[in-house]
């Protein structure tokens, strides 16, 4: 709610969007503009976006402490530094600069607005048309216009086989870092079970944003290859990165050398990579729960809130006495954020303690947004045979 209060600033009275393309920006802010694009491309979060717009038209003198802390507990340091270099900026060069990034950002949504419109043509033609429509596809590759690109990969990854994901590995090294993106997700969907070796380039290709896709990606791609890289990828540079390779490791619940690395990465200093690996290991130590609470019970006392929530999730099954108080106590905290998270982990849970948890909070839950949370734990529970009972119940005793 603070963040869409501040986006109501009427556009009308920036620069327009032709003037504010052909205004020369100091090398720094150019710099800083790249950097909120490229953040931005790898957030689709419509949060991180109202932040940047509130960044860059804020009263700066009393709003900044508001605006970097909340950046620093959502997005982590680097991008409470980002939000902090806008903020001392000039208020007519922020102006410039905002109406620059919805340019940007609008002409990314337009992207992927023409894959998915190509990705619908595709499937709605014939057999008999379809190779004639993928060698259409490909054509498109080497256009110069990159929304094309894009959307004739995101085609092909519908529609193609391990030809057409020859055709766009031959493509990578000159390729748009984020038309890589797009590559990764669609030579990962081509070739799962003997994906290519530019394939796995991408997942050491110098761009952070492309290393995090490709290693998301590999969740997809069964291979031994793969799994090596998600092990180099923990140790990755980039705190993305290394929390994407946590969470894609729990599809290797098996493999005694994945639980020993992911009990090392919870101790990382990045709060996202921590909340991934309780997951994951959630997932990978579900055959001993006694074990999986003694390994992650200390993070209950874990400074972030996110890796405390997921802990908690974990917990509850076998210690719903010390997890529920958690969760419940979330419930109550003045960040909508905490409360919405609380919600998803009692959704997840499927259970009817977790249901009612849920029902007796959406009766005083005010916040639209915290709503949507609340609306989607009970659709997670729907096909449970409790959820029938309480539901009437909850309706008064009425069919």
């Amino acid at each position: 709610g603070f963040l869409q209060k501040l986006t109501k600033t009427s556009l009308e009275k920036e620069a327009p969007p032709t003037a504010a393309a052909q205004v020369r920006l100091p090398p720094n802010v150019e710099a800083l503009e790249a950097k909120m694009s490229d953040d931005f491309s790898s957030k689709p979060d419509a949060e991180f976006q109202q932040l940047f717009y509130a960044t860059l038209t804020a009263e700066k003198h009393f709003l900044r402490p508001k605006l970097v802390q909340l950046a620093e507990s959502r997005w982590g340091h680097e991008m409470g530094k980002c939000v902090e270099q806008a903020l001392q900026l000039d208020k007519d060069i922020a102006a410039v600069l905002r109406m620059r990034l919805q340019n940007r950002w609008a002409s990314q949504t337009d992207q992927q607005n023409s894959a998915m419109r190509l990705a619908r043509l595709v499937e709605s033609v014939g057999q008999a048309e379809l190779p004639q429509l993928v060698k259409e596809v490909v054509r498109h590759l080497d256009t110069p216009n990159l929304t094309v690109q894009m959307s004739a990969v995101m085609a092909l990854a519908a529609i193609g086989g391990s030809l057409e994901a020859q055709e766009i590995e031959k493509r990578i090294s000159t390729a748009h870092w984020m038309l890589k993106r797009k590559m990764a997700y669609a030579l990962a969907k081509l070739t799962s079970e003997s994906p290519t070796t530019g394939f796995f380039r991408l997942c050491e290709d110098a761009e952070p944003l492309v290393r995090i896709a490709a290693v998301r990606a590999l969740e997809a791609v069964r291979h031994e290859k793969a799994y090596n890289i998600l092990l180099n990828s923990l140790r990755d540079p980039d705190e993305r990165v290394r929390s994407a390779a946590c969470a894609a490791l729990r599809i290797y619940p098996d493999r005694r050398e994945v639980f020993s690395k992911l009990l090392e990465m919870l101790k990382d200093t990045d709060a996202r990579v921590r909340a991934n690996t309780v997951e994951s290991l959630e997932v990978i130590m579900a055959r001993d729960p006694s074990e999986l609470r003694f390994r992650i019970k200390p993070l209950l006392s874990d400074p972030n809130a996110r890796v405390v929530i997921n802990t908690a999730k974990a917990l509850f099954p076998g210690e719903p006495d010390v997890a529920m108080p958690v969760l419940t106590a979330y419930l109550s905290a003045p960040d909508e954020n905490l409360r919405a998270g609380a919600l998803w982990a009692f959704g997840q849970m499927r259970r009817p303690d977790a249901l009612l948890a849920i029902y007796f909070h959406s009766m005083r839950e005010k916040s639209a947004y915290v709503r949507t949370f609340v609306d989607r734990g009970m659709r997670l529970m729907e096909g449970h045979p409790f959820y029938r009972d309480a539901k009437y119940l909850f309706s008064g005793g009425q069919a």
